[in-house]
């Protein structure tokens, strides 16, 4: 008899355990913050009688279920702002090509330019390099015999000179480049602004269907721009 009582309360602890993993699965499980309370525990020694009694507190933990519920919209409104709002993006997203293709021919321009500073400067390298070989030719004449060399010298002097010149010639060009690349960098920012926008009006329309919000006053304005609403 105590077998079976035994066998009998081990079917009902399974089929209980199986009962509560199906409910667990299968009810949508919620979001919840669990806040616990502990009260530490104290001991009091208090003498009496040469006798010391001891009080303990209990710890106490109580846990707050609070359910954050995320509103959403009804399948219902979800299929009625899909329809609104039918072809606004790929409106938005032809228009981000064609923003993305003036940052484009502006890049093609940039590395134009770039190209133009690095010849240059790569010009200016070897001249550099010529101007050192002179001025080292120069230094060994003047050891040598600076009186007795001075013809020699001197036209060393007068090529380092012109080699100097065209270094010079080089430089500026270099500097009027580098401000024409900050100019066609300021070229991209209005294109690149029209970009972030048209983007921002992608990710308010997808809020928009999916949890009933409305747009802000710029998308709201631009989408009113564009003959969308």
């Amino acid at each position: 008899m105590f077998k079976s009582l035994t066998s009998k309360i081990i079917a009902g602890v399974i089929v209980l355990a199986i009962a509560c993993s199906l409910v667990y699965f299968l009810i949508p499980q919620k979001e919840k913050e669990v806040i616990v309370e502990v009260e530490k525990e104290v001991e009091v020694y208090v003498p009496y009688d040469k006798i010391i009694e001891v009080e303990k507190e209990v710890i106490v933990e109580v846990e707050k279920e609070v359910i954050l519920e995320v509103p959403t919209a009804t399948e219902e409104t979800i299929s009625l702002r899909t329809d609104k709002v039918e072809g606004f993006i790929d409106t938005l997203e032809k228009k981000i090509e064609r923003w993305d293709k003036k940052i484009e021919d502006i890049d093609l321009d940039i590395e134009k330019v770039q190209d133009k500073i690095n010849d240059k400067t790569e010009a200016n390298v070897l001249l550099q390099a010529y101007v050192d070989s002179k001025q080292g030719i120069i230094n060994a004449l003047v050891a040598e015999d600076a009186t007795g060399n001075i013809s020699e010298i001197r036209a060393l002097e007068d090529e380092i000179i012109v080699f100097e010149d065209d270094m010079e010639a080089n430089q500026n060009k270099i500097e009027n480049w580098l401000e024409a690349i900050e100019d066609l960098e300021n070229d991209k920012e209005p294109w690149q602004e029209r970009i972030d926008l048209e983007n921002k009006c992608i990710s308010e329309i997808d809020f928009y269907i999916t949890s009933g919000s409305e747009f802000s006053d710029d998308v709201q304005e631009r989408l009113e721009i564009l003959g969308l609403l």
